[in-house]
């Protein structure tokens, strides 16, 4: 099943470029929607990429896309759920 979502919040850093296995380049980036909730960006079209890494950590932004369920380990190796669009 696939959900979409719109949300909206505020970058907690600057978007990172990084480039994937396969050698693609895409940004990832970090949102705070709300005091609990964190999601992580990930944008691989170019066009898009290149708007989000224009951003500052601190910038507004409001984004739609897929949905999914991304785990993660925190800094004290305690797996935490999380958020990615």
């Amino acid at each position: 099943m696939t959900m979409h979502t719109f949300t909206a919040g505020e970058l907690i850093r600057d978007p990172e470029r990084r480039t994937a296995g396969n050698g693609n380049p895409f940004v990832s980036a970090l949102l705070r929607v709300d005091a609990d909730t964190i999601v992580s960006l990930t944008a691989f079209d170019s066009a898009l990429a290149e708007r989000l890494a224009g951003l500052k950590k601190g910038a507004a932004l409001a984004c739609s896309g897929r949905l999914q369920a991304r785990p993660y380990t925190d800094r004290d190796g305690t797996l935490r759920p999380g958020l990615g669009v």
